[in-house]
């Protein structure tokens, strides 16, 4: 891995934390196998963000701005590179004054 190739999991994974992406999912693996959480390791070598999840496709990243790279860890120790795109953001936008979805209606009972 020498920087010069075309963007892929396996340049970001040696870009963020200088070593090949086998040699950290073995790294993951170990950990998750003794029972110990690899990820705040894993945050302090890098500032790109690191989080858990077992399907990075169907994650929302709602205060990463497109164009950013996420690094998703699976609890079989396998990690996944996703670029922040308009897919990983939510949909929907909440208005303070819209009635629907207020907890007074959602909740029997609530009272503001």
């Amino acid at each position: 891995l020498d920087g010069f190739d075309t963007e892929n999991d396996e340049q970001s994974v040696f870009d963020a934390f200088g070593i090949e992406i086998n040699e950290l999912e073995t790294y993951l693996k170990v950990s998750y196998r003794i029972g110990a959480n690899p990820l705040p390791a894993l945050r302090k070598l890098t500032e790109i963000p690191v989080v858990f999840g077992e399907e990075p496709d169907l994650l929302i990243f709602p205060e990463e701005k497109p164009g950013t790279k996420v690094f998703i860890v699976n609890s079989h120790g396998k990690i996944s590179v996703v670029t922040v795109n308009d897919e990983h953001q939510p949909a929907y936008e909440v208005d303070d004054n819209d009635p629907v979805g207020t907890p007074s209606l959602a909740i029997p009972g609530f009272v503001k």
